[in-house]
């Protein structure tokens, strides 16, 4: 495996080559940011907690579709593909709904196990934390998400907690 500070090293210099491209992206983010700066603004303050409810719902929006992009582009720019800047955004509108499901099940495993204490937590949360990955890289589904996650980490569960975390 290769060691975490290799992988920020390469994060790093996958980044600064492609700044513009992932940049260009995450602004997109800004527009979530105006809306709740404009929503402060309105006097009526019924008006406002409804103009804050969908500036909210449509920052979480945002948010997953720049996150399924850039895991998209980052996937391809690694595999020395050159990005298909018009076809990555539609898909990952396409595959959005799936990956908020695949995103649900992940966090109400995690939940379950803090309820039942903090460690399974943790654990549950190391064994199932490539879920959302498994499903946008390797088209894994649903709970076959979760059961890749959960094998990419078997065996290892320390150095996966490790890169995880790091």
């Amino acid at each position: 495996m290769t060691p975490v500070s290799g992988i920020l090293r390469a994060s790093i210099l996958l980044y600064r080559t492609h700044a513009k491209l992932f940049v260009g992206y995450a602004s997109w983010l800004l527009l979530s940011y105006a809306a709740f700066v404009l929503t402060t603004m309105v006097p009526n303050e019924n008006v406002r907690m409804g103009l804050g409810i969908v500036a909210q719902l449509a920052d979480g929006f945002l948010w997953f579709w720049i996150t399924v992009i850039t895991t998209i582009l980052a996937a391809q720019l690694l595999d020395k593909k050159e990005p298909d800047t018009n076809v990555v955004p539609l898909y990952a509108l396409s595959v959005l709904g799936s990956f908020a499901w695949v995103g649900i099940l992940q966090a109400l495993v995690v939940a379950g196990g803090i309820l039942l204490l903090v460690v399974p937590g943790l654990v549950f949360l190391v064994w199932f934390g490539f879920a959302q990955q498994a499903f946008l890289l390797d088209g894994k589904r649903g709970i076959d998400a979760l059961s890749a996650s959960r094998d990419l980490s078997r065996g290892r569960f320390f150095t996966t907690a490790l890169y995880l975390f790091g």
